[in-house]
């Protein structure tokens, strides 16, 4: 029985997934923007993030492998930011990790971006990163545009994934 459970569980937790990557992928359609990443984690259990993004598959992979979200110098900015931050503002006092890292990343096309950020009472934390990787849009004309929508939308995205409000 305990298996039925757990594979049910499972089922359950894919499809709860793939919904969750359908909605963040419409979102970022409807607003125009074609690079973005996703990353939900509990502060205190850190290992095992949620990540939706469509950033360069084999980038994911070394970033899944490695377990690179612990090194991000963005997502570990982002744990001590309450607002949202283009990458450069949070690169103030890079170590030489922080440096291999964003080099590794910049291989991978994934240099330039804005996060957004959501920090809650349980300890649970969101950000929500749109990256220039293509050039094709007016970066900072679209941040203008949306900022405000996208911050909204990460704390709706945020409160899907911990099923209840704030």
């Amino acid at each position: 029985m305990t298996e039925l459970n757990s594979s049910f569980s499972e089922k359950k937790e894919a499809s709860s997934l793939d919904k969750l990557k359908q909605y963040i992928y419409q979102k970022m359609i409807d607003h125009d923007i074609c690079e973005y990443g996703y990353l939900f984690v509990d502060k205190f259990e850190i290992l095992n993030p949620i990540i939706v993004t469509n950033f360069p598959e084999n980038w994911m992979k070394l970033y899944h492998r490695f377990k690179l979200h612990m090194v991000d110098p963005i997502v570990n900015f982002g744990f001590d930011s309450p607002k949202p931050f283009f990458w450069p503002d949070s690169l103030g006092k890079m170590t030489t990790r922080d440096k291999k890292f964003l080099s590794h990343a910049d291989k991978h096309s994934v240099s330039e971006g804005y996060s957004f950020t959501v920090h809650d009472a349980k300890g649970n934390f969101s950000i929500l990163s749109i990256t220039k990787m293509s050039g094709e849009h007016d970066f900072d004309n679209l941040l203008g545009v949306y900022r405000a929508e996208m911050q909204m939308m990460l704390m709706d995205i945020h409160k899907s994934c911990i099923g209840t409000d704030y």
